[in-house]
């Protein structure tokens, strides 16, 4: 759980922590910072404050003003740098702060940041381990249409399934590299397949055309010989060469395979348990036929385990180990294991990896279908690892296997990748794993181009099916790299299946990160961007009861050489996790996170912007005969204060809507979780806000079970959404209306806005929720608290209907709340 909440926010705290963030002592940029002395209330100032001291400048004496009067505004000036510049080499941006006070000869609160006034200045460079600063501006063009979604499934007639998690971080720091979700743009994850070698084939190739068997020989030569020119197997059962007849008493080693048009290759199994021919060959692999495999075992196919230098698969190849299909009263077969590895140079491959089960009175699971190359890999076909689809009543579908393209370096993938489990008549199958990976060696490094659709479904429950029905889960779908940047524009999918009389299957996980090695302390920076567009769904499956969903993490791991990477998903227009709604009781809601965590393994320093333009959804469900569900939080921040930011380095914009109420129910409404925006250079929100406990018709209403907060340590806080964060109605007879969140100590408020200046145009209501006119009682109504800390709070919202806090009606009305301005009591001019 993400609850940090990094700023400390009572008043007399809040304005030496958001001056102090500046930091102490010298850092390893050269930005000379300020030590920061609290002063209590006396002589020096009647209200407290603090004195910055820095070197060579004056001391200067920041006083806590008078309840509504006027306090010093902090600035900052950024003045770009050439390459050649003494401070940064390569160019970068100086940064100069302090505080309108007009020390040193200035003029105090004249807007512009002068000679004495400054109490900081910091140098950002460009590349090596410094900041990189990029635009928080959307990118132009239309809205896209792609979703984020980890929403639980719908239970026609009992529980719906929770919503999952959606987290969107950085583990160790950005270096000024921002997270941002746009509405605009697209990614660029197309690539130019290599023009066609021949490889190597060495001194003794073989070339095969027409259909044939490679059989495995107990000795070699073999005896009794072959026909001159046979291609023959010999080897152990886990290292089978492949050999050729080269006289009546003579065979040679095939140093390189060529599998002309139209030819098929079939090799047979050199190890028995699993049924399996490995085939190694010194260098390079040329198919562009068809290579499949036979074996002993009557329950599945047989698998291929191809080792070269380097592989080739042309346009219309293939290389197909699936299970044969049965019957209704006969079972579908296993599909055979796939893993065709180059080991020294590179996979370029426009064929497709068949390893499918076959369908039949039971679903035969999926073999493997995986490919290595070890510098780099280059896919345009599909790799496929479904299960069969069961017949028979009862059956169960196949399950999936896993689905894998992993690399030394570099994967350029446009084919589809999909591990997905069989439907069945009673219950369905579970997918497999998908990964896409580059830089899988130890020391390797790689981006991954992406524009492949990757699929880890469950299996689906026959409709025919009346009871006793459960649909298969979803897997893991992961897309992974070392030391590289990702580019994804296909979507990413693992729902769990659907069982129209049972239970809806569980979504999988969705993971994206691009890391360093760590493991080995290498030096390894995830030094290039990730950049998603397209949708993501690890929703769970629909059933009488819904299926719980999966997660959804998106994140870069520098720990060691973090470098200004971002994070950017464009054309989202939703991140919804919301509780699937049901009749006994809705689902709960699941949490949105978007993070920037502080990074504690290089030099510590400043993290980027947080920008969210996307609808961000974590609603409890509906209930239609029960309990709504309880929403899940949203949790948006920046890193901590540890280190003087970048221009815009550290700013938290939200411009989306955000829906994290409860969810509505009969017996009773859903309670809420918090909201919760943090930056530490300052915090923007425009959408709509609301947190609301859900209504119930025959129950009470939910409550508001935390807060809603928008705050920064040293920057200002805006706010032009209107915010609802109040309870729910309670409409039976005798029932109440729910309370909302009342806590207004230090910094803590149903709804809290704090800065270092707070601006406000937004209506802001914390009501309580309306019970039974006739014997209800009405909730209370909760706490509104603004607070600036260089001057006077703008609120300009109307006055009195612009801030509510109102009790809600019933036969005995609720109490009214609290609101609570730069440290005053003012809720009788608002609406009660």
């Amino acid at each position: 759980m993400h609850k940090v909440k990094r700023a400390t926010l009572s008043l007399s705290i809040l304005v030496v922590g958001g001056i102090s963030a500046l930091g102490c002592g010298t850092n390893a940029n050269n930005s000379s910072t300020g030590v920061v002395t609290q002063i209590p209330a006396g002589s020096t100032c009647a209200n407290g404050g603090v004195q910055i001291s820095s070197s060579g400048k004056p001391t200067q004496t920041l006083c806590n003003g008078t309840a509504g009067s006027n306090g010093t505004n902090t600035l900052a000036i950024t003045t770009q740098l050439q390459p050649g510049d003494t401070n940064c080499p390569t160019g970068g941006v100086k940064i100069d702060t302090g505080l309108d006070n007009g020390v040193g000869g200035g003029t105090a609160n004249n807007g512009k940041l002068e000679a004495g006034e400054i109490v900081s200045t910091q140098y950002v460079c460009n590349g090596g381990t410094n900041a990189i600063l990029a635009t928080l501006l959307p990118p132009d063009g239309a809205a896209g249409t792609n979703i984020l979604r980890v929403a639980g499934g719908t239970g026609t007639g009992g529980i719906g399934g929770n919503g999952g998690s959606a987290d969107i971080e950085f583990d160790y720091g950005s270096f000024g590299g921002n997270l941002k979700v746009f509405r605009t743009g697209t990614a660029d994850a197309g690539f130019t397949f290599p023009a066609a070698t021949s490889g190597d084939l060495g001194l003794n190739p073989a070339t095969v055309v027409g259909a044939k068997e490679l059989t495995v020989q107990a000795s070699n030569p073999p005896s009794p010989a072959l026909a001159v020119g046979t291609l023959f197997l010999y080897g152990t059962s886990a290292s089978g060469n492949l050999w050729v007849q080269d006289s009546a008493a003579t065979s040679k080693l095939v140093t390189g395979l060529k599998v002309a048009a139209g030819a098929t290759v079939t090799f047979d199994e050199t190890n028995i348990s699993p049924s399996r021919a490995f085939v190694a060959v010194p260098l390079s692999c040329q198919n562009s036929g068809k290579l499949t495999a036979k074996g002993t075992d009557l329950t599945q196919a047989t698998g291929i385990r191809l080792r070269c230098a380097d592989y080739f698969g042309a346009p219309g190849s293939s290389v197909n180990t699936m299970g044969a299909d049965g019957s209704a009263v006969t079972p579908g077969l296993n599909g055979g294991d796939i893993d065709v590895e180059a080991v020294v140079g590179a996979f370029y491959n426009q064929g497709n990896f068949t390893a499918n089960g076959g369908q039949g009175s039971a679903g035969g699971k999926a073999g493997q279908a995986v490919a290595f190359g070890q510098e780099s890999v280059y896919n345009t076909g599909s790799f496929t690892a479904v299960g069969g689809a069961g017949l028979a009543t009862g059956s169960k579908g196949g399950d999936g296997n896993a689905a894998m393209v992993h690399s030394g370096g570099g994967v350029h993938n446009s084919g589809n990748i999909d591990a997905s489990a069989g439907k069945g008549k009673a219950y369905g199958g579970t997918a497999g794993l998908v990964t896409v990976k580059g830089g899988d060696v130890s020391g390797g490094v790689g981006d991954i181009l992406n524009s492949g659709t990757l699929t880890s479904n469950g299996g689906d429950v026959d409709a025919s099916c009346t009871s006793g029905c459960i649909a298969g889960n979803g897997n893991a779908v992961v897309v992974s790299t070392m030391g590289g940047g990702i580019a994804n524009s296909a979507s990413l999918r693992t729902l769990g299946g659907s069982s129209p009389a049972g239970t809806g299957g569980i979504g999988g996980a969705l993971l994206v990160q691009s890391r360093d090695d760590a493991a080995y302390y290498n030096v390894y920076g995830a030094l290039r961007n990730t950049v998603l567009a397209a949708s993501m769904d690890a929703s769970g499956g629909s059933g009488l009861a819904g299926g719980n969903a999966g997660s959804v993490s998106i994140r870069i791991k520098p720990r060691r050489a973090p470098n200004g990477q971002e994070i950017i998903l464009n054309g989202f227009t939703t991140v919804d996790t919301e509780g699937g709604a049901g009749t006994l009781s809705g689902g709960n809601g699941g949490h949105i996170a978007m993070f920037q965590h502080t990074n504690f393994y290089n030099n510590l320093g400043p993290g980027g912007a947080v920008v969210n333009y996307a609808d961000l959804t974590s609603q409890g469900g509906s209930a239609s005969a029960g309990l709504g569900g309880r929403s899940g939080y949203v949790d948006l921040e920046t890193q901590g204060r540890y280190y003087i930011p970048g221009p815009h380095a550290e700013q938290l914009l939200n411009f989306g809507v955000i829906n994290a109420n409860g969810g509505n129910g009969t017996t009773g409404g859903g309670t809420t979780d918090y909201v919760y925006m943090y930056g530490a250079d300052g915090v923007t929100n425009t959408g709509a806000i609301t947190a609301r406990g859900g209504n119930a018709t025959a129950g009470p209403g939910g409550s508001i079970g935390s807060d809603l907060v928008l705050v920064s340590d040293n920057g200002p806080c805006s706010n032009t959404g209107n915010i609802d964060v109040s309870g729910g109605n309670g409409t039976g007879a005798g029932q109440s209306g729910g309370f909302a969140y009342a806590k207004i100590a230090g910094g803590d408020a149903a709804i809290l806005l704090a800065g270092m200046g707070t601006t406000n145009s937004g209506t802001l209501f914390a009501n309580g929720g309306n019970g039974d006119a006739t014997t209800g009682t009405g909730g209370n109504g909760g706490s509104v608290q603004l607070l600036s800390l260089s001057g006077r709070t703008n609120n300009t919202v109307a006055v009195p209907s612009g801030i509510a806090v109102k009790g809600g009606t019933g036969y005995t009305a609720g109490q009214r709340g609290v609101v609570k301005i730069d440290g005053q009591l003012v809720t009788p001019l608002w609406s009660n």
